[in-house]
C-alpha cells in the first residue's frame, strides 16, 4: 500500500502520536532552558569576574568603608569606574563592591555605580540589610569563589547577580574581603532564556512532527479517495433515483435507480431539461413553491408526477437540495425520487379496509344498542312486578322462587345496562350533561344504592370529603354517580368482611384549561386484593380477574372499562393500587368547574361533649372527624364508661352483638344515663329489632352516616327540652310520602322519635299503591311537590273516594318548602287538614301530630 499503509487505524492513536510528540518537544524544551541557563549563569561570573579585575586592591584598601571616604580622591576613582563599567552592557542595573567584616559578620558597601544625585544611590558605610537572604554572597564569603543568584527580589526590582572577590583576598581569614556585585535585569534575563527553550521545542516537533503530518495527511487523502471510489459506486449501484442538475434545470448526472424508475438511459438524459419528464398533473403551485424554496438555500420535500419513456404516469416523493460551492454561492441541485406507485397503491387498499372496519364497527355498535334497548325493557318490566309480587301474601316457598327470580332479574338488567353502556361509548353517542352537584350529598346517595349490598355481607360503609372541596361543583353527576357505583360495587363484591371507604380530595386544575378544579376520589377496600398480573387486563372489556369456568362472582367484565370511558370523557383517569391480601385501593380524578366557591358546610356543634360507642375502628375514626369539624368534642368510651364521659350526647353504633345484648336484656334503657342517644343501625336490621331499639334512643338512624344529617340531629336535639316533654308516645300509624330520600329518612326518625310507627313511600304514585293495598294508617304526611304524582293530587284522589270510602276522611297534612300563605290557603282549600314547613323539626312535627282530631284516628 505504500504510503497509505495502515500505521494509525483510529483518530485516537492519532492523537496519542501528536501528543507525544509534544510531550518530546516539551522535555527538550525544558533540557535547553537548564543549559541556557547554566551558560548565562557561567557568562555572567565571567563578567563579574573582569569587572573585579578593573579594580586594585591598593585603591581599595585605603578607603575605610565610611563617610570620609566621600571627601577622598580613592572613592572618586572607584566610582568613576563602576559608572563606565554599568555603561558596557545595557541590561547592567547596577555594579557596586562590597566589603566583609569577619570581626563583625556585617557586609557594607564601598562603592556603586549610580550618580551622585540618585535617590539610589548607596554611600560608604551603608550596610547590606539583604545580606543574610543573598545566597550568591553568602556563599562566596564561605569559599572565596565567584557566585552568582537570582532571579531575586528585592526593593528595586527582580535581579540576576553575579559576584567575584577583588584582589587576593582568602575565604575565612581574618582581613576584610572586598566583593564585587553585578545585577542584571531579570526581564531580559528569562527572556533569553525563554528564547532558547522555544528554539530547541520547536526544533525537535519540526523534526517528529513533519513526517508524522506527512504520513496522516497521505493517509488521509488516500482514505478519502477511497471514500468518493465508494460513494460513487454506492450511489451508482443505489436502487434510490438520484439526479443532479444545473441552475438552469439541464441534467448533469443521473444514476443507474433513476434509469430504472423512468425507463430512459444515461445518455438520454444528460442535458435534457428535467422539466420534460413533469407532467402536467404536477400542480404549478407545488413547482413554484419548490423554485422558491430550493433557491433560497433550503431543502424541499413534496409529491409530483412524472412519465415514464413509455408515457404511463406516476407518482413521485421528491427531496430537491441545494449545494453549494467553496465559496457559498449556489452550484447546482441534488433531487431523489421515489417512486410511490406501490405505497400509494397500497395506502388506497389500507384505506378500504379502514372503512370496511369502521363500518363493521358501526354496525355492531348499533345492533348492541339495539339489543341493550329491546332487552332492558322487558326486564324493567320482569324487575318491577317481580318487586311488587314479594309484597303480597306469598308461602315461604313462593317467597324464595319470587326473590330468585327478582334478583337474577336485577343481574341481569344490570349486565344489559353495561352492555348498552359500552356500546354507546363505542359508537361515541354518550354525551356528557353537566349540571351543579353537591358531592357529599351524590356520596352518601350512591353509598345508599350499595348500602343493602355492604350489609349483606356484614361490611362496613365509609366517607371522608375534605374541607377544602366547594360545596357545589358542575360536572356530569350522573357519569360520576355510574363509576362511583361500578367501582364501590366492585369493592363490596370483593370484600368478605371489613370495610370500604370513598374519600374526596381538591387540587387546582394547573394541566386542565376548561376546569376551575381538579376533583380526586379514592375507593378502598380491605378485600383480596389484585395480583399484578391481574392488573394489567383489568380495565379490559370483557375481562375479568376471577375468569375461570367456575367463577363466584358474576357480570361480564365490563364495568371498569366503562368507569374508565367515562372518567376520561370528564377529563381524568383511574388507576389502582393493590396487593393480594392487603385490599385495593382505585383513585380517579375528573374536572369540573366551581358553582359555590365555599367549602363543604358542617352545622356547629359549638364545643359539645358527644360519647362515641362504636365496635368498628374505621366508623369510629369517621365519627371522630365529622364532630371534631363541627366543633364538638367527641369523646371514645364504651358502656362501662359512659357515665365518666359526661356527655349530654351519646352515639352508639348497634352492630350484632349489641343488639343481642339488648335482646337478651343485658341492656336496658337506663344504660344511656340520661344522655340524648342516636342509635345507628343498618339497613338490614328488621323491623322487630327496630321496635326492640326504639325505646332506648331518641333516633334510630341508618348506617352509612348522613353527616350534615347526623350534625343537624344532634343539633337540633341538643336545644329541644327535656325528652319527656317531647317523648309523648302517640301510637300513631302514619304513611310518611317524600321523593327525596334524605327527607324521607328524616322524617321517619322524627316520627319514631315520637313513638309513631311511619310506613316510607318514595312519591305520589307509591302513596296510592299504599293505600289502595289496604294500609291502616291514621294520617298521611304528604310532601307537595313530587315528580310523578304531587301532593294535591294524591289529596284530591282521596277526597273524591277514588281510594274508598274509607280513605275519604282519613287526615292529610302536607310537607312542604313552599310556606307561603297563599300556599297553605291552597292546601286548606282542597280538604288537607294541616300543614307543616320545612325544614321539619321534631316541635313542629310534634305539633302537627298533636292536632290529629282523636276522631281522625283509625278512620
Amino acid at each position: 500500500m505504500g504510503i497509505r499503509m495502515v500505521y494509525f487505524k483510529n483518530r485516537p492513536q492519532v492523537l496519542a502520536v501528536c501528543a507525544a510528540i509534544f510531550l518530546v518537544g516539551a522535555g527538550a524544551g525544558a533540557w535547553g532552558y537548564h543549559r541556557a541557563e547554566q551558560r548565562a549563569l557561567l557568562a555572567l561570573t565571567v563578567d563579574a569576574r573582569r569587572c573585579a579585575v578593573a579594580f586594585s586592591t591598593n585603591d581599595l584598601r585605603r578607603l575605610s568603608a565610611t563617610r570620609a571616604d566621600l571627601k577622598g580622591t580613592s572613592y572618586e576613582t572607584v566610582k568613576e569606574r563602576l559608572e563606565e563599567l554599568k555603561k558596557v552592557q545595557a541590561d547592567v542595573r547596577f555594579v557596586y563592591i562590597f566589603r566583609y567584616d569577619p570581626e563583625t559578620k556585617k557586609v557594607v558597601f564601598l562603592a556603586d555605580s549610580e550618580p551622585a544625585e540618585s535617590k539610589d544611590i548607596s554611600l560608604p558605610g551603608d550596610e547590606f540589610a539583604e545580606a543574610a537572604e543573598s545566597p550568591g554572597l553568602q556563599a562566596i564569603i564561605a569559599n572565596g569563589r565567584p557566585a552568582t543568584e537570582g532571579p531575586l527580589r528585592d526593593s528595586f526590582g527582580v535581579w540576576v547577580t553575579g559576584y567575584a572577590v577583588v584582589g587576593a583576598a582568602v575565604a575565612g581569614g581574618a582581613h576584610p574581603m572586598d566583593i564585587l556585585g553585578l545585577d542584571i535585569s531579570a526581564d531580559g534575563w528569562r527572556r533569553n532564556l525563554w528564547e532558547q527553550a522555544f528554539h530547541t521545542a520547536l526544533y525537535i516537533w519540526t523534526v517528529l512532527g513533519l513526517p508524522f503530518g506527512v504520513l496522516v495527511m497521505s493517509r488521509y487523502w488516500g482514505m478519502r479517495g477511497d471514500t468518493i471510489r465508494m460513494l460513487s459506486k454506492a450511489v451508482e449501484q443505489s436502487r434510490s433515483a438520484l439526479m443532479i442538475t444545473n441552475l438552469k434545470g439541464r441534467i448533469e448526472y443521473v444514476n443507474h435507480g433513476l434509469c430504472q424508475q423512468i425507463g430512459y438511459e444515461k445518455e438520454e438524459l444528460t442535458g435534457r431539461d428535467w422539466n420534460e419528464f413533469r407532467t402536467k398533473a404536477s400542480s404549478p403551485e407545488v413547482l413554484a413553491d419548490m423554485i422558491a424554496t430550493v433557491r433560497a438555500g433550503h431543502t424541499w420535500t413534496g409529491e409530483w408526477f412524472n412519465r415514464r419513456k413509455t408515457g404511463e404516469l406516476y407518482p413521485v416523493y421528491g427531496m430537491v437540495s441545494p449545494v453549494h460551492d467553496r465559496h457559498g454561492r449556489l452550484s447546482c441541485f441534488i433531487t431523489t425520487l421515489q417512486d410511490m406507485s406501490g405505497p400509494k397503491k397500497a395506502e388506497a387498499e389500507l384505506r378500504a379496509a379502514k372503512e370496511k372496519a369502521e363500518s363493521g364497527e358501526r354496525a355492531k355498535g348499533e345492533f348492541l344498542a339495539a339489543m341493550g334497548h329491546e332487552l332492558r325493557t322487558p326486564l324493567n318490566g320482569i324487575v318491577g312486578f317481580a318487586s311488587l309480587l314479594q309484597s303480597t301474601p306469598l308461602s315461604p316457598e313462593q317467597g324464595e322462587y319470587v326473590h330468585t327470580i327478582h334478583t337474577s332479574s336485577e343481574a341481569l338488567l344490570k349486565i344489559t345496562g353495561d352492555i348498552l353502556d359500552y356500546s354507546r361509548l363505542e359508537a361515541g353517542r354518550l354525551p356528557l350533561e353537566t349540571s351543579p352537584c353537591a358531592l357529599e350529598g351524590l356520596i352518601e346517595d350512591v353509598l345508599d344504592l350499595v348500602a343493602g349490598q355492604a350489609d349483606a355481607k356484614g361490611v362496613v360503609l365509609l366517607h371522608r370529603v375534605e374541607p377544602d372541596v366547594p360545596a357545589l361543583v358542575e360536572l356530569d353527576p350522573g357519569r360520576l354517580r355510574q363509576v362511583l357505583v361500578n367501582l364501590l360495587g366492585n369493592a363490596i363484591k370483593f370484600t368478605a368482611a371489613g370495610e370500604v371507604e370513598v374519600a374526596v380530595e381538591m387540587r387546582p386544575a394547573a394541566d386542565s384549561p376548561g376546569a376551575d378544579v381538579v376533583i380526586e376520589f379514592m375507593v378502598r377496600d380491605t378485600g383480596s386484593g389484585i395480583s399484578e398480573a391481574d392488573q394489567a387486563r383489568l380495565f379490559r372489556p370483557f375481562s375479568q380477574v376471577d375468569g375461570s369456568r367456575h367463577r363466584r362472582h358474576g357480570g361480564v367484565g365490563l364495568g371498569l372499562a366503562i368507569s374508565r370511558t367515562l372518567v376520561q370523557l370528564m377529563g381524568g383517569d383511574i388507576s389502582l393500587e393493590s396487593e393480594p391480601g392487603k385490599g385495593t385501593v382505585f383513585r380517579f380524578f375528573v374536572d369540573a368547574k366551581v358553582v359555590d366557591t365555599a367549602s363543604v358546610s358542617v352545622p356547629g356543634l359549638e364545643g359539645r361533649r358527644i360519647a362515641l360507642i362504636a365496635a368498628h375502628a374505621g366508623l369510629e375514626g369517621e365519627l371522630l372527624s365529622v364532630i371534631d369539624r363541627a366543633g364538638g368534642i367527641p369523646v371514645v368510651c364504651d358502656l362501662a364508661n359512659l357515665e365518666n364521659a359526661k356527655a349530654g350526647t351519646v352515639i352508639v353504633d348497634c352492630d350484632e352483638a349489641l343488639v343481642a345484648r339488648i335482646a337478651s336484656g343485658a341492656i336496658g334503657i337506663g344504660s344511656w344515663c340520661g344522655a340524648r342517644a342516636f342509635g345507628l343501625v343498618t339497613s338490614a336490621c328488621g323491623a322487630e329489632e327496630r321496635k326492640m331499639l326504639r325505646p332506648l334512643f331518641h333516633t334510630l338512624m341508618t348506617k352509612p352516616l348522613h353527616h350534615k344529617f347526623l350534625l343537624s340531629a344532634i343539633r337540633e336535639d341538643a336545644s329541644l327540652q327535656p325528652p319527656e316533654k317531647w317523648q309523648q308516645k302517640l301510637g300513631l300509624n302514619l304513611l310518611l310520602v317524600d321523593d327525596n330520600a334524605v327527607n324521607l329518612r328524616l322524617l321517619q326518625s322524627i316520627v319514631h322519635m315520637l313513638g309513631c310507627d311511619g310506613t316510607p313511600v318514595s312519591g305520589g304514585e307509591e302513596c296510592l299503591d299504599a293505600i289502595a293495598r289496604g294500609g291502616d294508617y291514621d294520617a298521611v304526611l304528604l310532601d307537595l311537590h313530587m315528580p310523578d304524582v304531587d301532593g294535591m293530587e294524591v289529596a284530591r284522589r282521596l277526597r273524591a273516594g277514588e281510594l274508598g270510602e274509607k280513605m275519604r276522611k282519613i287526615w292529610i297534612t302536607i310537607v312542604t318548602a313552599d310556606s307561603r300563605a297563599t300556599t297553605s290557603d291552597e292546601v286548606l282549600r282542597q280538604g288537607c287538614d294541616d300543614f307543616i314547613a320545612k325544614p321539619v323539626t321534631v316541635e313542629s312535627c310534634l305539633a302537627a301530630l298533636q292536632r290529629i282530631a282523636p276522631s281522625q284516628s283509625k278512620v
